[in-house]
């Protein structure tokens, strides 16, 4: 994959230092897809998450709401976990595509 971009530091509020938490995956080169994009990233249990902006959620971006159909997703299969249900992976009734 032909791809390149950075991972910036995003300033508080009132713009005098970073925010240790967030930063912005700012897309500089890409192949096969659009230049010029972002996302803003919250540091939360050890890896970057999607940080959840109202201009983000409401771009109807593909790549966007793939990943909120992801997170839809894993937030269900732990619930379902959280309940002593198990998804698989093999079809049936506890099958979990």
């Amino acid at each position: 994959m032909r791809w390149r971009g950075y991972l910036d530091k995003t300033l508080t509020q009132d713009g005098t230092a970073p925010d240790p938490i967030k930063r912005v995956l700012r897309v500089v080169k890409s192949n096969y897809t659009s230049h010029g994009g972002e996302i803003a990233l919250r540091w939360h249990q050890g890896c970057y998450d999607v940080d959840e902006a109202p201009e983000a959620t409401a771009s109807g971006d593909p790549p966007m709401a793939q990943v909120r159909a992801e997170r839809a997703f894993l937030d269900l299969l732990r619930a379902y976990i959280g309940q002593n249900r198990y998804g698989s992976t093999s079809a049936g009734k506890s099958h979990a595509p």
